[in-house]
């Protein structure tokens, strides 16, 4: 049995699977759908008898490497093959059961993202004052 969970309305997302509880007369009703789009505030459902079945989880896709939530580093490749770097076990993706990821990239990459930020709102750090405050 799927655990349930009260929703509002508005908090509804696309691919959630909800259940709608009502009493028609004196017998009760139950629907249980997969939402196809996100709903809304003013949308015709009331929030006292729905419940959060199931929210799928964003996997990412995309080739680099990947914290899982146990600390653990995962490598995606352009195949979308993924590989646990330090027990070397392959995947087909990224499993489900470590969500949620979080994306890892160079210090360079990161120094050269936050220079770009620095430029559009036309302030300037050197090079060297930014990499000494990601070493410290």
């Amino acid at each position: 049995m799927t655990e349930k969970t009260p929703i509002k309305p508005e908090d509804i997302r696309q691919g959630d699977l909800i259940r709608i509880e009502y009493r028609p007369g004196n017998t009760f009703s139950a629907l249980e759908y997969t939402a196809k789009e996100e709903a809304h505030a003013g949308d015709a459902l009331t929030d006292d008898a729905l419940f959060l079945l199931y929210r799928p989880i964003s996997l990412p896709t995309a080739p680099g490497l990947y914290l899982d939530k146990d600390g653990d580093v995962w490598q995606v490749a352009k195949a979308g093959k993924a590989r646990l770097r330090q027990r070397g076990v392959d995947e087909d993706g990224l499993p489900e059961e470590y969500a949620p990821y979080q994306r890892l990239e160079a210090v360079s990459v990161t120094l050269a993202r936050v220079d770009e930020e620095l430029r559009r709102n036309e302030l300037s750090l050197s090079a060297g004052h930014l990499a000494r405050a990601f070493s410290e």
